[in-house]
């Protein structure tokens, strides 16, 4: 087995609490979380 595949199979999940989506890194979830989940969402089409 490769290191890469071992630290995978070990590596944490972080997991979105309001839609249960699972990510690999915190910070990924938390980036999620202000994007997808937040109050202060950007109107439609708004880069």
């Amino acid at each position: 087995m490769s290191k890469a595949n071992s630290s995978e199979t070990k590596s944490p999940r972080f997991t979105c609490e309001q839609c249960g989506i699972t990510f690999s890194t915190n910070d990924e979830k938390e980036e999620h979380i202000k994007l997808e989940h937040s109050e202060h969402k950007p109107p439609s089409g708004v880069a």
